[in-house]
Formats: C-alpha cells, sequence, structure tokens
C-alpha cells in the first residue's frame, strides 16, 4: 500500500511538474492561452520589441533572447515527451499581464534611450517571472530525482538570468546615456532662459 501512495504522489508531483512547466515556458498568448512555442514573428511584445529598441545593443540582445527561447522550447518539449505528456495550452494569467504591459511601454511616446529603459523594464518583469517558474519546476525536479529533467531545465534557468544581468548592465548604459541627454538639455533651456532675460 505505501508504494502505491508513493506511485500516486510522484504521478501527482509529475503532472504538477508538467503544468508548471507549462506556465514557465510560455512564450507566447494566443486567444488569451499561453501556449508552448518558439517565438515568430507577430508573437506579442518580443519581436515588436526589437522593432522598437533604438539601441542597436538592444535590439540584439532582443533578436539572441528571442533565438535563445527557442531552444527553452524544445527542452521543454522533451521534458513533456519523457512525462507522456502534452503540452497544452492553459491560461496564463501572469504572462498574459506582463506582455500586456510591454505593449502598453511601446504605445507610450517614449523615444529614443527613454524607450529603451521603458523596454528593458518590461523584458526584466518577463525574465523575473519566468526565472521564477524555472527555478520551481527544477528545484520539483530534483526532489523527484529526474536529474535529466533538473539540467535541462538548469541550462535554460541560467539562460535567462544571464539575459537578466545583460539587460540589467544595458540598463546602467543606457540610463546613464538618458540621464546625461535629459541634463545637457535642461543646461540648454537654462541657457535660453538667460539670454531672453539678458
Amino acid at each position: 500500500m505505501a508504494a502505491c501512495g508513493a506511485m500516486n504522489l510522484k504521478i501527482g508531483v509529475l503532472a504538477t511538474l508538467a503544468a508548471l512547466v507549462l506556465v514557465a515556458g510560455c512564450s507566447k498568448v494566443v486567444d488569451g492561452r499561453a501556449v508552448i512555442s518558439a517565438p515568430r514573428p507577430g508573437s506579442p511584445i518580443q519581436w515588436a520589441s526589437c522593432k522598437a529598441a533604438s539601441s542597436d545593443e538592444l535590439r540584439q540582445g532582443f533578436e539572441e533572447h528571442l533565438e535563445q527561447t527557442k531552444g527553452h522550447v524544445q527542452r521543454l518539449e522533451k521534458i513533456f515527451q519523457a512525462l507522456g505528456e502534452s503540452p497544452k495550452g492553459k491560461k496564463c494569467k501572469g504572462m498574459e499581464g506582463l506582455i500586456e504591459e510591454g505593449s502598453e511601454v511601446m504605445e507610450e511616446n517614449y523615444e529614443g534611450s527613454v524607450l529603451d529603459a521603458a523596454l528593458i523594464g518590461a523584458a526584466q518583469r518577463v525574465e523575473h517571472y519566468e526565472i521564477a517558474g524555472y527555478g520551481t519546476v527544477r528545484s520539483m525536479a530534483e526532489t523527484l530525482g529526474e536529474s535529466n529533467h533538473v539540467s535541462l531545465l538548469e541550462e535554460t534557468l541560467e539562460e535567462e538570468k544571464e539575459t537578466d544581468e545583460k539587460l540589467s548592465e544595458l540598463a546602467a548604459e543606457i540610463n546613464t546615456t538618458a540621464n546625461a541627454r535629459e541634463e545637457e538639455e535642461a543646461m540648454r533651456e537654462q541657457g535660453k532662459k538667460s539670454k531672453r532675460v539678458a
């Protein structure tokens, strides 16, 4: 009887693992449902962010991460296959909200460095959500002794962390540039006012 209970627990946890992997890996939203699939043109925030970025380095970073995401999807599909599960669509309200926020950023009248800083903020919120999901699922797989799943999830988790770090580095550069431009503009405006008074 104890063996049966342990087997039921493992099946229940594996089902939870599969559901968490799905939520962690939802890379786009179609008709309000998160789906695991490689991003393609028209995917909400990702491709639009690539096009909207004014910094070549940021645009390149977004494009590289899109390519990297295809590998994330392949790893998730391997896990589903090993579990005998199908990566069915599941509504992911958290990711859906983050994508909506990112889309709103692009609708603002931001330009140049200010737009890039806003895009980085939106992208990092998505990265943090994914890091939390992959970290949770990796820990569950580790607890279950699923070493193959652990290594696949760890690889993706590390890539997500690296992307977040790169975004932080870019943000520091971009924010410094934006601040310098803003100070320069303020000084120019101050100079114009001084000339008018004289």
